[in-house]
């Protein structure tokens, strides 16, 4: 592309009397990104997978919608663009709306003839309270608890022996990726639960907890406090 093509597209054009600053903006802009080796779509994926443990999914993409609009604006090529940031987005209480834009879709799970005690190990290696239990279809069968797994042993159980399908709870309360948050909360404060999993298509396809709440409820906080204290200053 470098040595044969863009020269001969170079040539081509001036002798068609193309403007010469005209030739060097365009054909600049290929070479440009032949070099860095970065288009747009690779800007895009740099940018989100560099915010993927400082933010949820809804906000990284809110950052990226607002760091596209900025740097279109400036109107230099996508070559020259520097990664998206977390503080460019606007108010983040619209990243919040719907259970999609801030569950967890990195899922531990397991199957119901998985053994107590592998499960226990688990929780406590990745420091997780609930665990959705799957068939090998993929389709949800039950959830089963940190609590479950210590009661079941504090009553004398053998981690070894037993399935986790003896301890799972079966019927399990669900929600759809488009679950309105409020609705969430409604269902977690209702029937006195600490998780939802999220079901799309018959398939688990993300996990909902009180503590993402927390999380959240934190973040709008902070955001309140700041405007407050800006308006007031």
């Amino acid at each position: 592309m470098l040595d044969k093509l863009l020269p001969l597209a170079e040539a081509g054009l001036r002798r068609q009397g193309v403007v010469e600053d005209d030739i060097k903006r365009y054909l600049g802009v290929v070479d440009n990104r032949l070099r860095t080796a970065r288009t747009g779509a690779r800007w895009l994926m740099s940018s989100w997978y560099a915010l993927k443990d400082k933010a949820s999914p809804g906000e990284r993409s809110n950052a990226l919608v607002a760091a596209t609009v900025q740097r279109q604006a400036t109107g230099r090529p996508v070559a020259e663009w520097e990664r998206a940031r977390l503080d460019e987005a606007e108010s983040s209480r619209h990243n919040y709306l719907r259970v999609d834009q801030y569950m967890t879709t990195d899922i531990f799970t397991v199957q119901a003839d998985d053994p107590v005690e592998m499960v226990a190990n688990m929780m406590i290696w990745e420091r997780i309270r609930h665990v959705p239990v799957e068939d090998k279809d993929h389709q949800l069968v039950g959830l089963v608890t940190y609590r479950a797994v210590m009661r079941f042993l504090a009553g004398g159980g053998s981690s070894s022996d037993t399935s986790i399908g003896d301890i799972m709870k079966a019927e399990v309360m669900t929600v759809s990726p488009d679950t309105e948050t409020v609705e969430a909360i409604r269902l977690l404060r209702r029937f006195r639960i600490g998780c939802l999993p999220v079901i799309q298509d018959g398939k688990l396809v993300g996990i909902l907890t009180e503590e993402d709440f927390m999380t959240i409820a934190s973040k709008l906080l902070e955001e309140k406090l700041a405007e407050e204290t800006a308006a007031s200053s």
